[in-house]
């Protein structure tokens, strides 16, 4: 299934609210797949941005209701891209 990466940040709501962080990782998990993806795995981060999903969904339109979905709470902005995989990456490079 297509990964995807989303770097998150924190809105103005989302930071008065940072302690519900967590629970809020727990609610968009169930979301996901609730949504037909999965979110393999939630890490926040220090720098430029807050946070960082790895999810899997089965097409892009999908990813984008996945993020879209998450967005409509208010916590988070996010900037979010399709990732590859070591032999994903060889098979795509054979075509050069």
């Amino acid at each position: 299934m297509p990964r995807y990466i989303s770097l998150l940040n924190w809105t103005d709501q989302g930071a008065r609210t940072v302690k519900d962080t967590v629970s809020r990782g727990h609610a968009a998990r169930d979301a996901f797949k609730d949504g037909g993806g999965t979110l393999v795995d939630i890490y926040w981060t220090l720098g430029q941005h807050d946070a960082c999903l790895i999810f899997e969904a089965p097409d892009a339109e999908t990813a984008t209701r996945l993020v879209l979905a998450l967005a409509r709470h208010g916590n988070v902005r996010s900037i979010t891209m399709p990732a590859f995989n070591e032999p994903e990456m060889e098979q795509i490079a054979k075509g050069l």
